[in-house]
């Protein structure tokens, strides 16, 4: 067996920048799971049904109103 790095005759050496690979450890299945979810591409939401789109648009419309009583209310304040 030849010992790394190998010099030629004519003063080459080769696999002198070699490095041996690293030892492998055993992977469990936590490991592989966390892994998989940290690296895997994120699963993607099922369509929304008419239900929530109803919701968003009720949330929505409360935020207005309740922003347009509070400056209104400010309004009437500073009309005082």
């Amino acid at each position: 067996m030849k010992v790394i790095p190998y010099t030629t005759r004519t003063g080459l050496q080769i696999g002198c920048r070699y490095d041996r690979p690293a030892p492998v450890y055993p992977i469990s299945h936590d490991m592989q799971r966390l892994q998989n979810s940290l690296l895997g591409t994120p699963r993607v939401a099922p369509l929304r049904t008419w239900v929530g789109r109803a919701l968003d648009i009720a949330l929505y419309l409360l935020t207005v109103l309740i922003v347009a009583l509070s400056l209104v209310t400010l309004g009437i304040v500073l009309l005082r």
